[in-house]
């Protein structure tokens, strides 16, 4: 139980870290670029419902325009959106 712990406050600590940068101001009107880096496989309960907040989360602040690019981006771990770029990688731990 303590090494779930552990696993989700490094990933939570990790993304907070990526949306804090990526908000730095860039030249002009240039899209942000999101990476996601997920560590648990896509089919696992866990994962399936912090993408679920992750993208709820980015429909809420903009950066999504529609409900169907949460199913893009869910399916191909890429969408683009008006403001944004979202790639997700899997990280392979074993």
């Amino acid at each position: 139980m303590k090494h779930l712990q552990k696993t989700f406050w490094v990933n939570l600590v990790g993304m907070l870290l990526v949306l804090c940068f990526i908000n730095v101001p860039a030249h002009g009107a240039e899209k942000k670029r999101i990476l996601v880096v997920s560590s648990y496989h896509r089919e696992y309960l866990w994962t399936q419902e912090t993408n679920q907040g992750f993208c709820e989360a980015m429909l809420s602040f903009g950066y999504f325009d529609t409900a169907d690019q949460i199913t893009t981006y869910t399916q191909n771990d890429y969408v683009e959106t008006s403001k944004a770029v979202f790639k997700k990688l899997w990280m392979d731990t074993k």
